[in-house]
């Protein structure tokens, strides 16, 4: 079995660390998650997965491109969402009134009904 990489050979080095600390002394505590929707907290205990939040590239292509993060997620969301460029998941699609039938999921996009009725 191959060593695991470091933070930083994962490209989640100092100045990820630091985007991590920025976010986080400016998070405001109850903000929804962009990926669930529940509230997100810099406690972990108060957090549905009872974990630290996590910071995140919007889009996974700028991580991969040396960008820097630009939000914070629940780890579990984080998991979930993985190395997708999508910017929110279904529950926060859902806790902004939008359901299943106005979404071209799992790309997440919405779509215009209006455009398929003739």
């Amino acid at each position: 079995m191959a060593p695991r990489k470091s933070t930083t050979e994962r490209g989640y080095g100092y100045d990820h660390q630091k985007d991590r600390e920025y976010l986080i002394y400016n998070h405001a505590d109850g903000t929804p998650c962009d990926w669930c929707g529940q509230p997100m907290y810099v406690e972990p205990a108060k957090n549905f997965d009872h974990k630290p939040l996590h910071a995140d590239h919007t889009k996974a292509s700028e991580k991969a491109a040396g960008g820097r993060a630009d939000r914070l997620l629940h780890e579990l969301c984080n998991k979930r969402k993985g190395h997708s460029d999508e910017e929110h998941g279904p529950g926060w699609y859902a806790l902004h009134g939008i359901e299943g039938a106005d979404l071209d999921w799992p790309g997440g996009q919405v779509i215009d009904l209006s455009q398929c009725l003739t």
